[in-house]
């Protein structure tokens, strides 16, 4: 689905009701505190909301107990070996982006070890990435190719994670 990800009828076109997690991960912080605080109203257990904008440090409880969100932090810039803990707890990086002349957090990230599914836009993702082998290369605005590729590679995590037996 594309659509306004703040617009409650989008949502539940969407089923997020039926969602474990709702990311919403747009350039406008706006749009993606709304977008979190509706998913949780449908019924969404948990959200994340991208927000970059450093003076909604001061309303982050105003968020928290108001808006219902459970999960609110600025990490604002790190330095590498807090950036290496992020990396090593992680089990994909995802990196969907329109356009990134290389996109160096690709070469981080695979240099931890991390599977990688990046847009056919990000110049880094299609010199290092071989698709189906370290990650994935998906076509910008594909959202449904983007998900199924998230959901194989963490389906096989856990399967990792369980043995290997299923």
């Amino acid at each position: 689905l594309c659509g306004n990800g703040a617009s409650k009828e989008y949502l539940q076109e969407a089923e997020v009701e039926k969602a474990d997690l709702v990311i919403a991960a747009t350039s406008a912080d706006e749009v993606n505190i709304l977008a979190c605080f509706i998913a949780r109203q449908i019924g969404a257990q948990k959200t994340i909301a991208r927000v970059r904008n450093p003076e909604y440090r001061n309303q982050l409880e105003l968020m928290k107990e108001e808006l219902g969100l459970s999960h609110v932090h600025f990490l604002g810039f790190q330095k590498k070996d807090t950036l290496a803990k992020f990396y090593k707890a992680a089990d994909l990086f995802v990196l969907p982006t329109r356009e990134d002349i290389w996109g160096l957090v690709i070469n981080e990230a695979m240099a931890y070890g991390l599977p990688v599914i990046t847009t056919d836009r990000c110049v880094a993702g299609l010199e290092l990435v071989e698709d189906g082998v370290n990650g994935y290369i998906v076509p910008v605005e594909d959202a449904q190719n983007l998900a199924e590729k998230i959901h194989a590679v963490l389906g096989r995590c856990a399967q990792a994670r369980r043995g290997g037996d299923d």
